[in-house]
Parts: C-alpha cells; sequence; structure tokens
C-alpha cells in the first residue's frame, strides 16, 4: 500500500499539482504516512507546522489524498478551522462535525475544478446517513437523547446537500422527506442552517467564518457555544 501511495503521488498529474502546491504553501516538503490502526480514510495534522498527511491503507485513492491535501491548503489560507476541546461532552463533536461541513463546501468545488472525484472520500458517509433514516429504531434512539444529538444529525444532513454531488435532487429529495416525517426537529433544523449557509459566500475564509457564527448562534439558542463564538470572534 506504502508503493501505491508514493506511485499516485507521483503518477497521478492532480495529486503532483495539489502536493507542488502544498509544499509551495508551507515552503517545506509534505510528509505522508499509512496507518492501519486508523479509524477514519485519512487525515490532515492541523497541529503540525509541515504539512503531514496519514491515511488507512484500504482507502489511498486519488479523492481522499486530494480531500486531505486541499483542507492543508485552507489552512493556510485562512479558512476557520478549529481544534480546540473547550467543552470536554458532545458539544465538541457538533462543533467538529459543523467546521467539516462548511470546510467541505470549498473543498468539493475545488476537487470538482480539478476534475477529482469526491465520491470515493464521502460515500460511506452519505449510506450511513441513509441507512440511519432508514432505522425507524435507530431514529427514535436518537431522537431520545435530545440536544446535542439533534444538532449533529441535523449538521450531517448537510453532507447530502453540499458534498453528494453525485446524487440526483430527485433521490436526495426522498431523504429529506424521511427526516422531515422521522426526525422533525433535526429537519427543521437542517433547513434553517441551510438558509444561513446560502447566503453566504462559502468559498472565502472571512464570510465562511462568519457562517460559522451565524450557524452556532443558531444552534446557541438550544446548548451553550459561547466559547466557541467568542473564538471565532477573536
Amino acid at each position: 500500500m506504502e508503493n501505491r501511495l508514493k506511485s499516485l503521488l507521483t503518477t497521478s498529474e492532480k495529486l503532483v499539482k495539489l502536493k507542488t502546491e502544498v509544499e509551495e504553501a508551507f515552503g517545506v516538503p509534505a510528509l505522508f504516512y499509512i496507518n492501519p490502526t486508523l479509524s477514519h480514510l485519512g487525515g490532515y495534522d492541523h497541529i503540525r507546522a509541515q504539512p503531514t498527511f496519514v491515511f488507512h491503507p484500504d482507502h489511498i485513492n486519488e479523492s481522499n489524498i486530494a480531500h486531505e491535501m486541499i483542507h492543508a491548503l485552507q489552512k493556510k489560507s485562512g479558512f476557520p478551522i478549529i481544534i480546540k476541546d473547550l467543552v470536554n461532552d458532545k458539544r465538541f463533536t457538533v462543533i467538529q462535525e459543523l467546521n467539516s461541513n462548511l470546510l467541505h463546501i470549498n473543498l468539493v468545488e475545488q476537487m470538482s475544478n480539478r476534475g477529482i472525484d469526491v465520491k470515493p472520500y464521502i460515500s460511506s458517509t452519505i449510506t450511513k446517513l441513509q441507512n440511519f433514516i432508514h432505522n425507524k429504531s435507530d431514529v427514535k434512539k436518537m431522537r431520545s437523547i435530545g440536544i446535542p444529538r439533534t444538532h449533529y444529525d441535523a449538521i450531517v444532513l448537510l453532507r447530502l446537500k453540499y458534498e453528494a454531488v453525485y446524487i440526483p435532487e430527485s433521490r436526495k429529495r426522498k431523504t429529506y422527506r424521511l427526516y422531515k416525517s422521522r426526525y422533525p426537529e433535526a429537519y427543521d433544523l437542517f433547513t434553517e442552517l441551510v438558509n444561513i449557509i446560502d447566503t453566504y459566500n462559502m468559498h472565502a475564509p472571512e464570510t465562511t467564518k462568519e457562517a460559522f457564527k451565524k450557524c452556532l448562534q443558531l444552534l446557541q439558542k438550544e446548548a451553550d457555544y459561547s466559547m466557541y463564538i467568542k473564538l471565532l470572534n477573536d
């Protein structure tokens, strides 16, 4: 698998170009690793000064590698990226999911403009989302948890709208209808979040940050996210 990673980074013109952009932006070589114990597809280390990427050996593909390198470029461009857990509870999971969704709106456009398929990196998440809403017992269980679980489930639905560009709108509407009938509180919050997001330019760092704050102000009505609103204001 290590050979496959090296091969893609040297033979895929799209990845070669991206890697060059990353290294020029940071001024140092990018580092790439494989970790079979990774619990997710891959990741970009937001903390290290040198751009560092790690991937699960089962998910070495152009889409996943490009996805993580674009996150590095977003960080260098000043897009809001929150890595501090200021609450030590499930609210941080909500923050991470919202942050990821907002960044991925720009990321999907960047990948599309570069001719890179988004489906390999996002399809498993979309499938889980669709399977979840079809399972009435799972939905009932999540609804019983309440806030902030409802916040999280509403935000995850944003992935279907903004990231699953390979799914026809007619199929998306079927999933929306299921959410509306089986999980109305999550669906209603989802529509409110969409109304906020669609008023901002999500391809510029400052306006993405403003959208982030507005979304948190909406969620603030039901749970305390004030420390993150303050963080974004600083």
